[in-house]
């Protein structure tokens, strides 16, 4: 409501669009009167491929602005007035009556489609350099968020041979997963509608094994439902050793997952996957200069605890059946 535009980070399936999606119902949903933001949602995922261009950009949003303006309330926009996007947008953002003034908010999902090859560097420069100037330019009616893995492609002071319009620009929100707490109660909760009442010390374990990630989480949740009868569900009880027997079918079934971890991680940094090995097998690690940047990325993005022990066990324990334990003699 500041007018701070955002950078939203995590692992794929942490739960990035839910809570976009979650965000823009919210404001949706305001109350005629109250202070109203209008949203305006761009999953970049679900772009045709005629579209991976700026031009398709913006038709993309020149409909998604039809949408949310008539929903919200406001002025509708034309599909159909030949006025290009960008110009029509910014007359938009620059009209003011006596009406409470709105503020329009952005939200671009996968943003790294923008900068990774599948539309026109150029072009995704180009979006980026758009939208940080209307950020700047109405700053009171304008705001965005960019929703991603990871900030890697946003770091540099440049893309491509263009400058980066949004190096050192955004506040970056990293998404690592539910809280131990809010994990045990999410699956306390679903558990209870299909009659499983977990106790204590399986939640425990769930929250070990899964680190909070929900996708993860609510897998071994699933399989532990597969496993319960629906005849003993008077509620049936899940304890520890419940879980514990579930363990070998949640690893085998999270296998990919587990894979897909490790490659975020190295997207993160080129040293993150062997920085995990070395934990994994409790083998001392010499990052050199970049380990502290190393083990910051991997508990900012839900991997490690602050104390740099495995967040997510279910990854520690595919490491080790995965990748053999790394040679002492390679420190010297």
């Amino acid at each position: 409501m500041s007018g701070r535009c955002v950078g939203l980070f995590g692992l794929r399936k942490i739960g990035k669009t839910s809570l976009l999606l979650r965000l823009v119902e919210k404001f949706q949903d305001a109350a005629p009167g109250q202070h109203r933001v209008v949203p305006m949602h761009l999953d970049l995922q679900t772009l045709s491929f005629d579209r991976k261009n700026l031009s398709g950009l913006f038709q993309v949003l020149n409909a998604a602005l039809a949408d949310a303006t008539q929903r919200a309330g406001f002025p509708a926009n034309d599909r159909q007035d030949p006025t290009p996007f960008a110009d029509r947008f910014e007359a938009l953002l620059s009209t003011r009556g006596d009406a409470p003034t709105p503020r329009f908010l952005m939200i671009v999902d996968e943003y790294e489609r923008l900068l990774d090859g599948r539309i026109p560097q150029q072009d995704g420069a180009e979006f980026l350099a758009w939208l940080r100037g209307l950020a700047q330019t109405h700053a009171d009616r304008f705001s965005f968020i960019l929703a991603g893995r990871n900030r890697r492609l946003l770091a540099p002071a440049s893309i491509g041979g263009y400058d980066n319009p949004l190096y050192r620009f955004l506040h970056e929100v990293p998404l690592g997963g539910l809280a131990p707490d809010d994990c045990r109660q999410m699956v306390r909760k679903i558990g209870r509608r299909l009659q499983l009442r977990f106790q204590s010390d399986a939640l425990d374990l769930v929250v070990a094994e899964s680190g909070g990630h929900p996708f993860l989480a609510r897998m071994l949740g699933d399989l532990v439902d597969q496993r319960v009868p629906a005849a003993s569900r008077t509620p049936a009880d899940v304890t520890r050793a419940t879980v514990e027997s579930i363990l070998p079918a949640f690893r085998t079934e999270a296998d990919e997952d587990m894979r897909l971890l490790l490659d975020a991680a190295t997207d993160v940094d080129q040293q993150a996957s062997d920085r995990l090995v070395h934990l994994a097998h409790g083998i001392p690690w010499l990052g050199g200069v970049g380990r502290e940047r190393v083990d910051a990325a991997l508990v900012q993005y839900g991997m490690l605890h602050d104390s740099l022990h495995f967040r997510i066990g279910a990854l520690a324990h595919w490491l080790r059946e995965n990748y053999a334990a790394p040679h002492r003699a390679a420190h010297g």
